[in-house]
Parts: C-alpha cells; sequence; structure tokens
C-alpha cells in the first residue's frame, strides 16, 4: 500500500487504566470529494492496507475512508496488548468520531466490516448515538459466531467465559492459524504486502476477556438488531477446517470462520438483507484470487447500483 495516496490522522481518546488511546483515521486522497462514502474496519490481527479496495470504491463514486481501531495497525501503542479488548463497545468512541467527521462531508454513508469488524459495525450501528448516521452496511465475512465445535461450546467455552469475567487478562495461549496469514502475504504463499509487526502470520495471543468481549457482542447480534438500512453480507461459499499443514484449498476457502453463521445469522441484521456468497473466496473475500475477487467486485458493484436506484 502506497501510505502517500492517503490522508492519515491521529484520533485521540479518552484514556484508559494502561494510558493513552489513539486510533487512525485514513481518507483515500483521490476520492474524498465524493457526495457517498464509505469507512472500513478491519479484523482482528489485521489493520487497513487494502488500497485496491479503496480505488475501487473511489471508481464507484465513493469517498473512501478507513480506520485502524485502538490497539490495532498504525494506533498500536508501546503501553498496549495489541488487538486486546473487554468490550467492542469501546471502539463507538473513535468510530463515532470518524463517522461524525464523514458525514459532515458527505451525506450518505456505507459502514464496511470485515470479519470482527463485521460484527462491530452493525452493532455500532444499531447501539450507538451515531449509528443514525449510517445509510447502509456492507459485511465482509462477518464474525457472527465462535468458530468452536458443538461439542467445544457446551463444554469449554463455559469455562472460558467464567474465566474471563473474573480474570479477563488471562492469557488463553490459543492464537490463529498460521496457515490463513500464509495463504495472503507475498513472502509465503499469497499475493500481499502488508506490515508483519501489524498482522503477524502467527497472531496475536487471545485472551479469556477476549472471548467474552467477542460471545457478548454475538449474542446481542443473534437476538436481532432490527435495522432497516440496505445490508450486503458478501462471504466465501464454503469453510475449510483448520490445518497444521498447508494446502492448495486453504485459498479457495475461509480458513477462519465458518460461512454457516453468516447464513444463519445474516437475517439477524437488517431486514433489507442482500447476501452473496463467493465460490472461491478466501475469509477476506477481497484478498482473494484475482478472478474470484474480481467477481465480489462485481457482486458489490451491482449492490451499489441498487443502492442509487
Amino acid at each position: 500500500m502506497n501510505e502517500a495516496n492517503f490522508v492519515i490522522e491521529t484520533l485521540r481518546l479518552t484514556p484508559d487504566k494502561k494510558g493513552e488511546n489513539t486510533a487512525t483515521l485514513l481518507a483515500y486522497a483521490p476520492a474524498v470529494s465524493h457526495a457517498k462514502a464509505v469507512l472500513y474496519v478491519h479484523g482482528f490481527i489485521d489493520y487497513f492496507f487494502h488500497e485496491h479496495v479503496a480505488e475501487f470504491f473511489h471508481q464507484q463514486g465513493y469517498a473512501f475512508y478507513a480506520i485502524d481501531l485502538r490497539r490495532y495497525g498504525r494506533s498500536i501503542l508501546p503501553h498496549q496488548r495489541p488487538n486486546h479488548t473487554h468490550n467492542i463497545t469501546e471502539y463507538y468512541e473513535e468510530l463515532s468520531i470518524a463517522v461524525n467527521r464523514i458525514k459532515e462531508k458527505h451525506n450518505f454513508l456505507i459502514l464496511f466490516g470485515h470479519s470482527t469488524g463485521g460484527l462491530t459495525a452493525p452493532l455500532f450501528t444499531a447501539e450507538a448515538d451515531a449509528g443514525k448516521h449510517v445509510d447502509a452496511l456492507l459485511l465482509n465475512s462477518p464474525f457472527f459466531d465462535l468458530n468452536y465445535p458443538p461439542v467445544l461450546k457446551k463444554t469449554v467455552l463455559p469455562l472460558l467465559l467464567k474465566l474471563g469475567r473474573s480474570k479477563p487478562n488471562t492469557n488463553i495461549y490459543a492464537k490463529i492459524s498460521s496457515l490463513y496469514g500464509m495463504s495472503l502475504h507475498k513472502d509465503f504463499k499469497g499475493e500481499w504486502d502488508f506490515d508483519l509487526n501489524f498482522k503477524p502470520i502467527k497472531g496475536f495471543d487471545i485472551t479469556a476477556g477476549w472471548v467474552v468481549a467477542i460471545h457478548d457482542a454475538q449474542q446481542r447480534l443473534q437476538s436481532g438488531l432490527n435495522l432497516h438500512i440496505p445490508t450486503l453480507v458478501i462471504h466465501s461459499a464454503k469453510s475449510i477446517n483448520r490445518m497444521f499443514r498447508y494446502c492448495p484449498q486453504i485459498t479457495e476457502a475461509d480458513a477462519v470462520l465458518n460461512v454457516q453463521s453468516m447464513r444463519k445469522y445474516a437475517p439477524c441484521v437488517s431486514d433489507q438483507l442482500t447476501r452473496v456468497e463467493i465460490k472461491g473466496a478466501l475469509h477476506d473475500v477481497y484478498l482473494s484470487k484475482e478472478a474470484v475477487r474480481n467477481e465480489a467486485f462485481a457482486q458489490t458493484a451491482a449492490w451499489l447500483q441498487k443502492l442509487k436506484a
């Protein structure tokens, strides 16, 4: 990603017990004059580096913005545990700042969330005061449910939740498989160049408190948000179970989440839902192989065109 093509601003946030908090707002410089806008919210072990996505929306007539949330990407400070949270509602502060600023310049806003961002974005829209300024949602492989087998949900998950509520900073020594990161980065099996300090192949440690934060947010979404705005949920047509050895199939399916959860819970978001499955797509649909991501962009463009009708 060429950062020279973006205006990058540090947002100063309310300090917490650990100290200072910041977020980072990026604006794609060629596109800021458009009347309509998109705000991109990344997922877990992630940050914004998707310049080709910014260019796509620019070509569709949308100004493009992205945010690195607190403790993510460009916003990580030395005293912070990367990507950690006890409650995703804390992200509402920086999202509110960003949304309010964007709506001062643009008359229509799509909030675009990937993975964990795809969980945070609809909850922010439903729960935060600034959420009323969101006009549409685009959710790329949203994290609607924990990807645990049923037996673990009945046995291990209750223990994790109990631990997370009493000792939230406890490291549970669980990480997302490194194989997904390897499928993306150009130094391994992929085509993308991203900062391995911000998005390490081996990920970041997960705490019990993070599991509680995600579980509680998912429970609220699964209960129904009753939004009445156009919503596109786009995801792979199939998932592949976590593996310990790399294989070509990992580049043709969602290797992080179970797409069945997206099929099941997408209707809980909005009564104006469009759900699209992309054959051969990765967890981040827009980082899939060129032919696959071009299909995803075509489907997205068709949905955007309907918004203009």
